[in-house]
Parts: structure tokens; C-alpha cells; sequence
């Protein structure tokens, strides 16, 4: 049954990236980008936040919200999937993942 779960959200996630690649093909970028949240919510959930369709996903949203001029958002897109790329990090014996910054 979970294999089937799994399955069923993988072929959402990929037919929602598809999707938002139409989308973003015709210029329709608010669309695309509320797709590809959807992708990168799916993927992280499915895959983990260090999948490479993870940050894949991370990446095109980040490109989408570009292309909306929404540069603070695309650069905190791009930052958060390289600090899921480099996985956590121990400092004095806590993850940074864990630890909420001041």
C-alpha cells in the first residue's frame, strides 16, 4: 500500500513539473510558480529536501520567481536548496537545522 502511495505522489509531482514547464513556456509564471511549490512541497515530502528532483525543483522555482522579479525569494530559493545540498551542520554538538537563528 505505502509503495503505492508513493508511486501516486511521484506521478503527481511529475505531472505538476510538467505542468508548470508549459506554464512557464507561455509566460504564465504566477501559475507556474504556484506549481512549482506544489513540486517542491511533494519532492520534499517523497524524496527529502536532499533528493536532486528536490533541488531541481528548488531551482526552477527559484527561475520562475526571477522572471516575476521577485529576486529576494528566488535568492532565498536557491539558498535554502544549497543548504539542503550541504546537509546539516554540527556546531557545539547541535544541528544548525535545529537551532533558530537570532
Amino acid at each position: 500500500m505505502l509503495a503505492w502511495w508513493r508511486n501516486r505522489s511521484r506521478s503527481r509531482a511529475d505531472s505538476l513539473a510538467a505542468k508548470a514547464n508549459r506554464l512557464a513556456a507561455d509566460g504564465l509564471w504566477v501559475r507556474a510558480e504556484a506549481a512549482l511549490r506544489q513540486v517542491v512541497r511533494l519532492r520534499t515530502d517523497e524524496l527529502g529536501p536532499q533528493a536532486p528532483a528536490t533541488l531541481a525543483a528548488r531551482g526552477e522555482l527559484a527561475a520562475a520567481l526571477a522572471a516575476l522579479r521577485r529576486y529576494e525569494e528566488a535568492e532565498d530559493e536557491l539558498r535554502a536548496g544549497r543548504a539542503a545540498a550541504a546537509g546539516p551542520r554540527w556546531v557545539d554538538g547541535c544541528s544548525t537545522l535545529t537551532v533558530a537563528a537570532d
